[in-house]
């Protein structure tokens, strides 16, 4: 899998924005978009990025790794 979660930020309308990485190029993904080399997003849910690379019949799952919690102490 040549892609990695990168991150995701509210842009100043209010949405909701996705990147993947590839090596060291960020890479904005929304729900539909086919990606370079041929695989597709799926689905961007709050546990994980669901791609599929139709032409093998693979589907993977990126997780999204939980927010960091801030200690208020």
């Amino acid at each position: 899998m040549p892609y990695r979660y990168l991150g995701q930020l509210t842009d100043p309308s209010g949405a909701l924005r996705t990147y993947l990485a590839k090596a060291d190029v960020g890479v904005p993904i929304e729900a539909g978009s086919r990606l370079e080399d041929g695989y597709l997003v799926k689905a961007i849910g709050a546990e994980g990025i669901r791609l599929s690379f139709p032409s093998a019949g693979v589907e993977v799952v990126i997780p999204i790794p939980a927010a960091p919690q801030a200690d208020l102490r």
